[in-house]
Order: C-alpha cells, then structure tokens, then sequence
C-alpha cells in the first residue's frame, strides 16, 4: 500500500479480539510516509464499550445493513441471549445506529486529518 501511495489506512477492526494486533502493526509500519490508525469502533465514542451481538452492534447493523436485521426472530425464544454480551438487543433502534454511526465516523475523520 505504501510502495502505491497510499498516506493514510484506518483499520477498524470490527472483531474485537484482532484489535491489538491492528494497533501494533500500525506501531510497526507507520512512518513519515504511512500513517496507519487502528481501532476497534466503540475506541471512538466516549463512555462506549461495544458488546457481542447486542444492542450497540445490532443497532449499528440496522443502519449498514436493515434487511439483515429482524428482531421478530428472537421473540418466545428461551435462548436468544445465549450468545449476547451487553444490552439486550431487543433495546436496539435505528436512530442510536445513526448517533453511534456518526460519531465513529467524525472521530475517523478528525484521526485521520492530524
């Protein structure tokens, strides 16, 4: 990437457990010509920790990507939260997809101006 001129890469790293990696690659071969940034997205917005298949990323999802989200699914199951870390997903909205959205998308731009 570098070799064809590229100045800036972010990397986000939507699964978490590959965020340090990430981050120490970007340690290892950024330089005056590279500056390469790496986060995981809930890094971006204050007072945010990110969660496994529950509110955050499922609201998130239903701005990328509404026709892969259907909350009905999940209804009279006895396991639906077998898999879930953090806030139920049922808690889950589009408008806090858009302000979470924007947010990450705002601190991307200002790292990557700097």
């Amino acid at each position: 990437m570098k070799r064809i001129g590229f100045k800036r890469i972010f990397v986000l790293a939507g699964h978490y457990p590959n965020a340090d990696m990430a981050k120490l690659a970007s340690e290892i071969f950024s330089d005056e010509d590279i500056k390469i940034i790496a986060a995981k997205e809930p890094d971006l917005v204050e007072g945010e920790t990110g969660d496994h298949a529950g509110k955050w990323e499922t609201s998130l999802l239903m701005v990328l990507f509404p026709e892969l989200v259907n909350l009905k699914l999940m209804e009279n199951k006895k396991d639906r939260l077998m898999a879930i870390e953090g806030d139920d997903p049922a808690k889950s909205s589009e408008v806090y997809g858009k302000e979470i959205l924007e947010k990450i998308l705002s601190k991307m731009e200002l790292l990557l101006k700097r």
